[in-house]
């Protein structure tokens, strides 16, 4: 999904669906973005501020590095009412899922929500932050079940692409960092719940 917050700044969301059957083609997958930039229309043009616009959707097949992709293009403002806050300040949504693992979890920051749905400096109030669960669940009910061609979408997955780091020392400064080590096969993992959290998010780069 992609968003233009303000005048100046294009952001954009990540998140994956299962599938079954055929690989989807382009033609495919630009239905499934369509369908995408309408749940977003119909559930939630009433979670973002005018200065948002949501500008459409890609949709693509992460089976293979030559697999097809499709867009959707949207012009859509946003009809919540109120300040909008910085640019920074996020409606985050956390996906849960079933294995244990360490780092950082499955989400997306979203740009919606301003500075009247704050309940505290730090907080966004909890009847707000159920709405933006609700549409959040919404969007994905939308989507899952849906059939273009031979192509059948699931539910919400987390697709895993590292496990552990590299330890690197730079050759020249003699510091080092770690680098993420790619796995052999990407692991997936059924999303089991989502819910937007009452902290706000916080993404320093939007600024």
């Amino acid at each position: 999904m992609h968003w233009d917050v303000g005048s100046d700044l294009s952001v954009s969301n990540e998140f994956h669906m299962a599938y079954s059957g055929g690989p989807p083609s382009a033609a495919n997958l630009t239905a499934i973005a369509t369908a995408l930039v309408t749940a977003v229309t119909t559930h939630a043009v009433g979670l973002f501020n005018a200065d948002v616009t949501f500008t459409g959707a890609d949709a693509i097949d992460l089976s293979s590095t030559g697999a097809a992709m499709g867009s959707a293009p949207a012009s859509l403002g946003g009809a919540h009412g109120g300040t909008m806050g910085p640019a920074s300040a996020c409606a985050t949504v956390e996906f849960q899922i079933s294995r244990r693992y360490r780092g950082g979890r499955p989400r997306v920051f979203l740009p919606w929500l301003g500075a009247s749905d704050l309940a505290t400096a730090q907080t966004w109030s909890g009847t707000i932050a159920a709405d933006v669960t609700a549409a959040w669940g919404q969007i994905i009910a939308a989507l899952s079940g849906l059939t273009e061609g031979s192509t059948v979408l699931g539910a919400q997955i987390s697709v895993s692409y590292f496990s552990g780091f590299t330890v690197v020392t730079s050759p020249t400064t003699g510091r080092t960092r770690n680098v993420p080590k790619p796995r052999v096969t990407p692991l997936v993992d059924p999303v089991v719940s989502a819910a937007c959290q009452l902290r706000v998010g916080s993404q320093r780069r939007r600024l």
